[in-house]
This record gives structure tokens, sequence and C-alpha cells, in this order.
């Protein structure tokens, strides 16, 4: 929903939410080709393979895949992972580092790619 909304229509859209089955509002499951995150169970696996990640980790892997073929700025990455008002204290060090340690448990599975002056971006899925 975008800004500006009038009320009315809010109220209705939580409505509309809260007649549909409890699974279809949020998915605990994202998949990425042969990777899958558990949000709920907070555990990540390569095919059958399990995949031990930090907390920082998973929710970079969890931003990254809801937002697949589009860009992630660095602030919104800092925000997400490294919580609110932090961006003067996360150096691009700490980024990059981070940013190396989920592309090394993943490689090759995980293409993410920097875009100089804009952010990061995981590519589409392709077989």
């Amino acid at each position: 929903m975008t800004k500006p909304f009038i009320p009315d229509e809010l109220i209705a859209r939580v409505r509309a939410l809260l007649r549909r089955p409890a699974t279809t509002i949020a998915p605990f499951l994202l998949r990425y080709g042969n990777i899958t995150l558990d949000i709920a169970a907070r555990t990540t696996q390569i095919g059958s393979e399990l995949v031990h990640l930090t907390g920082k980790e998973m929710l970079m892997l969890e931003l990254f895949i809801n937002n697949v073929g589009k860009v992630v700025s660095r602030e919104r990455l800092i925000t997400h992972v490294w919580g609110g008002n932090k961006l003067a204290d996360v150096s691009d060090n700490t980024i990059n580092a981070s940013l190396s340690m989920l592309r090394k448990k993943f490689q090759p599975a995980l293409p993410i790619s920097a875009i100089y002056g804009q952010g990061y971006i995981l590519e589409q899925y392709e077989e």
C-alpha cells in the first residue's frame, strides 16, 4: 500500500488479510534456487545440506531473497541487518566482510553483485 492512503482502505485490506488462511499471509520458507531459508526455525539449507549462518548473515540473506533482481542500497542493508540509526557506526569494511562470508558459504549458488554507487543486487535465479 502506498502513501498517502485512505484509512478505510487500510481497514478493508487488513480484514481481507485476516480472512485468508494463515499460511498465505506470511511465508516462513524463502527459496532461491536450491537455497531454502526457514525463518521460523532459523535454519538455512543448500539442497539437503544444512548451512550455519550468523544472525546478521541470516538477515542479509532474507533481505536479498525478498528483493531478488532489485538493488538493495547500503542504507537499507544497514537498517535491516544492523538496525535503525547506525549508518555512521557500520563501516564499508564491515558490510564487505559480511557479504564476503555470505558469498563464500553459498558459492556459487548466491550471485550477489555490487552496483557502484547504488548498492547490491541478488541476480534472478536461472536454471
